[in-house]
């Protein structure tokens, strides 16, 4: 009966043969190989028994290939080649040249920092898989926890002792406005007193979205002496800002993230209202050479702004 066993073919055996097979001589194949030709022939041998077939036709004065050697050495090609791009890989890999890095970003870091970084960072190293998904704030870094991302852009400050975060931007907020609306809101210093916007309908980002930004423009209000009337409900900043381009009401939003828009009213605040910019956010043990990378790239972004 046949045998059951699988019969597997080492590259160190393809290696020997493919020697072998090239040179048709066992002496300078074994010089080849830096081995003495005892060894190598009844490494050929082995190979053969194992294998169940005759690769080679020996005389005293020639050495020759069988029809199944012939065959057998185009496999064998394959095999040592994908053996030295599986070494290639590995060792760029451990460099941090190749893999698969998936981040999270909400919408104001795909919009406004993220190209930049992204584009750097393909520039630098080609061979790795850059995965992007859009998420909220606290689900991206939610995401980075469980391991389902292994960077996160956000917003806000995050405190976790299993994170490691690194904030690369600094913000305020700036007063939106609909359009035609300047002399109701605007000063004479091309400024709008936080003050100004009290009677009018608010467009806001749910705290489920953002619970930062939500909170951060409830007590810049607050600090402000009124309580704003938030009636227009929006998911992401471009959505915020939408609903006052239409005219219907006013909102508090980042800087960064109107800095690139069109056909927006806006101006900075009479009195700087702070707010926490654009953080960096991986697993404090995951210090491998692809993430280190993303975050220096990072910061290189940042400093070309």
């Amino acid at each position: 009966m046949p045998s059951s066993e699988v019969r597997v073919l080492e590259v160190r055996q393809a290696r020997y043969f493919i020697a072998v097979a090239e040179e048709l001589h066992f002496g300078r194949a074994a010089e080849r190989l830096h081995m003495s030709q005892s060894p190598l022939s009844q490494a050929i041998k082995a190979l053969e028994a194992q294998l169940g077939v005759v690769l080679l036709v020996r005389t005293r004065r020639s050495v020759a290939l069988t029809d199944t050697g012939r065959i057998l050495l185009e496999r064998c090609y394959d095999l040592v080649t994908a053996a030295r791009r599986a070494e290639e890989t590995a060792e760029f890999a451990a460099s941090g040249r190749v893999g698969r890095l998936r981040i999270a970003a909400g919408s104001l870091a795909l919009a406004d920092l993220l190209p930049a970084i992204v584009a750097r960072y393909r520039r630098e190293l080609p061979e790795v898989e850059l995965q992007v998904k859009e998420l909220d704030s606290a689900y991206a870094v939610a995401a980075v926890l469980v391991r389902e991302c292994d960077a996160a852009f956000v917003r806000g400050v995050h405190t976790d002792p299993r994170l490691r975060i690194l904030n690369l931007t600094s913000d305020e907020f700036v007063a939106v406005i609909p359009p035609g609306t300047e002399r109701e809101y605007v000063d004479r210093d091309d400024r709008i007193p936080l003050s100004a916007l009290r009677d009018s309908p608010w467009a806001w980002i749910s705290r489920s979205s953002s619970p930062f930004l939500h909170d951060d423009v409830i007590a810049a209000c607050h600090s402000a002496g009124f309580t704003p009337d938030l009636v227009h409900e929006a998911r992401t900043i471009p959505s915020q800002l939408d609903i006052v381009r239409c005219g219907l009401g006013v909102c508090l939003a980042p800087k960064a993230a109107v800095r690139h828009e069109r056909d927006l009213t806006y101006r900075p605040l009479a009195v700087p209202v702070q707010i926490a910019g654009l953080s960096i956010v991986v697993r404090l043990e995951d210090d491998g050479p692809l993430i280190s990378r993303l975050v220096e790239v990072a910061g290189d972004c940042v400093g070309d702004i």
